[in-house]
């Protein structure tokens, strides 16, 4: 039997608290099988700002009459409905609940939003708690912009002096069109039909003509795509709309697609839609 859920809604339509129980309680035991913690539900409580931002959120555990919080996620935002500041922070007990369950929750941190005269977002500075402050470094991310799409992404970790490169990702565009994307050492070609406003993609059947648009870095082919257009079973047309969806982030700025927090969907016109998804 699936969980039992309920919401609770602000005049303005904001959710702004969400209980799920659960109609099996999980049990969680020490290593000679007695019951250490119990969860029969989780709670989460929202608070917005006066543009309807979404400003806080405290994810709970129900254990009975008893609510445990385990991450308290705070966003700062700017004039113009930007994202500039968030921050997640992780109680002691979910540093409890963590040796329980011998996983992680997350670590507390802080993340600093930077934007051009654009309005793209071209950083993201993400640090770590040192017990005092969020003064550790620990990733960065930095975005090029030309013409409005995103042609350069740089993902860096922090490896105690210097920033260490860990992914690197180029877009080339045309007509607005990205017709590549290099993730690394991995290439990707994108080849539109005679429709502008489709792209058609499958894996080829055989005795047809083909080519080969998607390959890593050994050669070995994985995509296939039609040039020009041909409609025959198994060839989908994917819509290409003005806006594309690049990724979706978590707070971190790290690509997710978790639900249950706050949620970044990055459009390749460089704007950015806040969610959260809970489930």
């Amino acid at each position: 039997m699936a969980p039992v859920t309920s919401y609770k809604y602000d005049t303005q339509g904001n959710m702004i608290e969400l209980v799920t129980m659960y109609t099996t309680p999980i049990n969680y035991l020490d290593s000679i099988g007695n019951i250490t913690y119990t969860i029969d539900g989780a709670k989460f409580i929202l608070g917005y700002d006066v543009a309807n931002n979404p400003i806080n959120m405290y994810i709970f555990y129900t254990n009975g009459a008893t609510l445990d919080t385990t991450h308290k996620f705070t966003l700062t935002w700017n004039a113009n409905n930007q994202l500039i500041e968030s921050t997640q922070f992780k109680t002691n007990f979910s540093d409890w609940f963590d040796s329980i369950i011998g996983g992680t929750l997350g670590e507390n941190s802080n993340s600093y939003y930077s934007y051009n005269a654009l309005n793209e977002n071209i950083l993201i500075e993400n640090f770590e708690w040192d017990g005092i402050s969020y003064s550790i470094p620990k990733r960065k991310t930095e975005n090029t912009y030309q013409l409005g799409k995103p042609v350069l992404e740089v993902n860096y970790n922090y490896n105690i002096t210097y920033w260490d490169t860990s992914t690197v990702v180029y877009n080339t565009w045309v007509n607005g069109n990205k017709i590549m994307e290099i993730f690394n050492t991995d290439t990707t070609f994108f080849n539109y039909n005679s429709i502008p406003s489709s792209i058609t993609a499958t894996y080829f059947p055989e005795n047809s003509n083909q080519i080969i648009d998607s390959y890593d870095n050994q050669g070995n082919a994985s995509f296939y795509y039609y040039s020009p257009f041909i409609n025959s079973t198994g060839i989908s047309d994917i819509s290409n709309n003005k806006n594309k969806l690049v990724k979706i982030t978590d707070l971190l700025g790290r690509e997710t697609k978790q639900t249950n927090q706050p949620l970044f969907y990055i459009y390749d016109d460089g704007t950015v839609e806040k969610r959260i998804v809970i489930e």
